[in-house]
């Protein structure tokens, strides 16, 4: 029998798991904020439930959501910034609390690969993050809260999330003198994120974090520029004095698995 696999966060990526994970016999539970969200999910034939993270507790449905989940995804966007760190771990602290209290067989957390600082030059799965933004220091100060939580987990750090309606250049567009134009891109389509969280769910816990990233990597200013002209929108431009390369992501775990990604990132 299929575990019951709950989905704290039925977002962007979130509820499109939850559509595919049903159409592969699972039975899935579904979080949102707002109760017009909850409609949503509940045409699609997802059981939702409204939940929302504090840094005091979950609140809301949050008891009629994780009853029965053997497996849990969270899938909630961090959307850090500076004044935002603490809350953010606070948020992850009080959630984990909760889960130590439930019968969960398997946390899947999704993560992001901003962890790791620009000047890391080659990072793989064992490579411990030295973030250098407030954002990166809030993720790092989550998976260690998670690590350390003692739940049987696995974090998939994905790259930056590219699919329908979404695409690093829509915010890009037209902008002056950007940063590292020879670095490459670390990005990850839609179908990707699902088809790798799903086989995580099918895996053994790792108790540890994988990278996720497209093996499909040009430079930014090669990227960005073709996808603007592809959009047809004003493409950006980069500083041309600047030769530093940055950080460069290898996915051990996904390797090992033999996982074939898209063929090629959406421009």
């Amino acid at each position: 029998m299929k575990p019951t696999i709950g989905i704290l966060g039925c977002g962007w990526l979130g509820k499109p798991l939850a559509e595919h994970l049903l159409a592969e016999g699972y039975r899935v539970k579904g979080s949102t904020t707002t109760p017009e969200k909850k409609e949503i999910l509940l045409d699609a034939g997802i059981e939702a439930f409204n939940v929302t993270l504090t840094s005091t507790g979950c609140e809301g449905e949050w008891a009629d959501f994780i009853a029965d989940v053997s497996h849990l995804v969270v899938a909630f966007p961090p959307k850090l910034r500076q004044s935002q760190e603490d809350s953010y771990v606070e948020k992850v602290q009080q959630l984990l609390q909760q889960l130590q209290k439930t019968a969960i067989e398997k946390l899947l957390w999704v993560g992001s690969t901003g962890v790791f600082g620009a000047q890391q030059d080659w990072v793989d799965d064992t490579t411990v993050p030295e973030p250098d933004t407030p954002s990166g220091r809030g993720l790092w100060a989550a998976e260690q809260a998670i690590h350390e939580a003692g739940l049987p987990y696995t974090g998939i750090r994905l790259g930056g999330l590219v699919g329908p309606d979404r695409h690093p250049v829509q915010y890009l567009s037209g902008r002056q003198n950007l940063e590292r134009p020879k670095a490459p891109v670390h990005l990850i389509a839609l179908p990707d994120c699902i088809g790798i969280l799903t086989l995580c769910l099918q895996q053994e816990a790792r108790q540890g974090f994988i990278n996720a990233v497209h093996p499909e990597r040009p430079s930014r200013e090669v990227f960005y520029t073709q996808a603007a002209h592809h959009r047809q929108i004003p493409p950006p431009h980069f500083d041309p004095h600047d030769t530093r390369v940055g950080k460069r992501i290898a996915c051990t775990w996904l390797s090992q698995q033999h996982y074939i990604f898209e063929p090629h990132l959406p421009r």
